[in-house]
C-alpha cells in the first residue's frame, strides 16, 4: 500500500477515534467523577501501551546508554503535563458542552508554536500558519454556531489545551 494512502487512513481513523471519544467522556460523566474517569482513562492508556514499549523499545534503551538522573524528571514533567491536560477537558465537561470542549481543546494547535517559539527560539515554518488557520476554522465549524457564549467550563478547557501544548512541545525536547 502506498505510503500517503497509510499515512492518511491513520490520520482519519485517529480523528474519528478523537472525537468520538469526546462523547464517550461526556457519557462516562454520568456514571464517575472527573478524576475517577482520567485516571481510568491513562491507566488503560498505559495498559494498551505497554506490550508495544517491551516489544518494539525494550532493547534499543537497554543498549542505548542513558542518564536516568536526566529521564526520570521528564518522565515526571510530561506525566504531569499529560495529566492536567486530560483533568482539566474532563471537569470542564461538567460545565460545558461537548462541541465546546472540542472546540477549545483544538487551541493546543495554535499554542504549540507559538510556546516553541518563545520558550525555546523555534523558527516557525510558513506553513505552519494556513495550517492553523484551517484547523480553527474546522474546529470553529464542528461547533454549535447558534450558541457562541463562553461558559466558566470553556476556560477550564482552554488552560487543558495550553497543557497540551507544553506536553506536546516538551515531548518533542525530550525526544532530542
Amino acid at each position: 500500500m502506498n505510503k500517503k494512502v497509510f499515512s492518511l487512513i491513520y490520520a482519519i481513523s485517529c480523528s474519528v477515534l478523537w472525537g468520538t471519544a469526546f462523547v464517550a467522556q461526556d457519557m462516562g460523566m454520568d456514571y464517575i467523577g472527573p478524576y475517577t474517569f482520567s485516571a481510568a482513562r491513562l491507566y488503560l492508556g498505559c495498559i494498551a501501551l505497554l506490550p508495544f514499549f517491551f516489544i518494539f523499545e525494550l532493547k534499543k534503551i537497554t543498549q542505548s546508554k542513558l542518564n536516568f538522573k536526566i529521564i526520570i524528571p521528564y518522565f515526571f514533567l510530561l506525566g504531569f503535563f499529560l495529566a492536567a491536560g486530560n483533568i482539566f477537558q474532563q471537569i470542564s465537561l461538567l460545565y460545558t458542552d461537548v462541541a465546546n470542549s472540542a472546540v477549545f481543546t483544538v487551541l493546543y494547535v495554535v499554542i504549540v508554536p507559538v510556546i516553541a517559539y518563545f520558550l525555546f527560539s523555534k523558527k516557525i515554518h510558513k506553513s505552519v500558519w494556513p495550517s492553523v488557520l484551517m484547523c480553527l476554522i474546522g474546529g470553529l465549524l464542528l461547533s454549535e454556531l447558534d450558541n457562541l457564549r463562553v461558559r466558566f467550563g470553556d476556560s477550564l478547557v482552554v488552560v487543558g489545551a495550553f497543557f497540551w501544548a507544553f506536553h506536546i512541545v516538551f515531548i518533542s525536547k525530550f525526544l532530542k
